[in-house]
């Protein structure tokens, strides 16, 4: 009878003991995981992690705050706050062994930029590592690289998924940037990396004025290629300081990248350019004509910006209310500036210009008289040859005799020929 109770109360002991430790297993998980988890996740990734405020309640556990770097986890740093998983009790000693879910309040991620450093690495031992897949859900995200280059995104909603070595990432919301680029709103972004190198698969953003820019683009050793287009853009986020307080419009059309050098075609649309130095003198040697402000009906032109920022033109074919057209090619960069321009301007209302044919204007064609403009020096001090030409040309050309030769000139212009005759010989 003795025994039986003994075996009674003994059962009774450990039923309670197991209710126990059942109702306080989230106190002892909450304890054990302060001393191991941290460390548990560094051996099986072979990086480093750190782990705060630490909790595991109902199945989910939670970190206040995280910190990743290092390991083939991912390529360069990761510091998150307000994290949650779904971990069960058996996976919580081993938390490799199921897919992972998890959900971050706000994550940085900074990435490493010298190659050799986001080669996978091996985990401790020597022995790689084979992860499960892992889904994470961040409710804002900023991502850049560790030295402030290259494109950054900030407070976009995001999502990363890896399985198999690779990592794939889409966003929505928040702002891009890129380096001495203005901040664009982010409609769509999905893109992925193995570690070596990106490939993003398609981006859409806009701007401020609702201006699109999308395409695709791949890495591979720190060259880029791609496809991009962009519609309604303003003209003067895309040019130098100089050049953008002297030009206005909004610029769309599409290009290829290929070893960080970028082709394509571009058109203007409500072009206009204000105090450019040489129409401005151009506009001087016109009787009654004011070039200050140049408006275009049509320009575009096809271009190549090689990697150190220099732009070339070609094809570039400009027309101009004001009687003015331009076709031609030419480079500029921040200390060189070069062109060839054919400059057309409209025969109409100005008949003795043909009095300069073909001293200064060497064609008519489709209404315009044409002639050859060559601009060069820097951005700072253009310079053109024209100026020179016409008044070289109106020494050759008397006053009397070019206004004579112009049969056609009528009473009214006569005098404004004279007077621009007599400018040019500053008589």
């Amino acid at each position: 009878m003795t025994f039986r109770r003994i075996a009674a109360a003994a059962l009774v002991l450990i039923v309670l003991l197991a209710a126990g430790l059942f109702l306080s297993r989230e106190a002892l998980v909450n304890a054990w995981l302060d001393r191991r988890l941290a460390h548990t996740l560094a051996a099986a990734t072979g990086g480093k992690i750190e782990l705060r405020d630490v909790s595991w309640r109902n199945g989910v556990l939670r970190a206040g705050q995280a910190a990743l770097s290092g390991g083939p986890f991912l390529s360069g740093q990761l510091r998150a706050t307000d994290v949650s998983a779904a971990v069960g009790w058996k996976q919580l000693l081993d938390p490799l062994t199921q897919p992972l879910h998890v959900e971050m309040g706000a994550a940085e991620l900074v990435l490493a930029d010298d190659n050799a450093e986001r080669a996978p690495k091996a985990a401790s031992g020597g022995q790689a590592v084979s992860w499960p897949p892992v889904d994470l859900l961040v409710g804002r995200l900023t991502l850049r690289h560790a030295s402030h280059e290259g494109w950054a995104l900030h407070g976009t909603a995001a999502r990363a998924v890896r399985e198999g070595g690779t990592w794939a990432f889409s966003a929505r919301g928040g702002t891009a940037a890129g380096p001495g680029a203005a901040e664009l709103e982010i409609e769509r972004i999905s893109a992925a990396h193995d570690g070596r190198a990106w490939k993003i698969g398609g981006f859409a953003l806009r701007d401020a004025d609702g201006g699109m820019l999308a395409g695709s683009a791949a890495e591979e050793s720190g060259d880029w290629s791609g496809e991009l287009s962009w519609q309604d853009i303003d003209l003067a986020r895309l040019l130098p300081a100089d050049l953008a307080e002297r030009a206005a419009g909004r610029i769309s059309g599409d290009a290829s990248l290929r070893e960080n050098v970028l082709r394509g075609q571009a058109k203007v649309t409500g072009g206009k350019m204000t105090k450019l130095p040489q129409f401005v003198k151009m506009a001087s040697l016109f009787a009654g004509e004011d070039w200050n402000e140049v408006p275009w009906e049509v320009f575009r032109f096809d271009f190549t910006r090689e990697a150190d920022g220099a732009v070339a033109f070609e094809k570039l074919q400009a027309v101009s209310p004001k009687g003015i057209a331009l076709h031609g090619a030419g480079t500029y960069a921040p200390d060189l500036l070069a062109a060839r321009l054919q400059l057309g301007v409209a025969r109409a209302n100005r008949p003795w210009l043909l009095a300069f044919m073909p001293v200064i204007f060497r064609a008519e064609q489709s209404g315009y008289l044409w002639t050859t403009v060559n601009i060069s020096g820097t951005p700072q001090q253009p310079v053109e040859d024209l100026s020179a030409r016409l008044a070289a040309a109106v020494a050759v050309v008397p006053a009397t005799t070019a206004v004579e030769a112009a049969a056609e000139i009528p009473g009214t212009a006569v005098e404004a020929a004279g007077g621009l005759l007599r400018s040019l010989l500053g008589r």
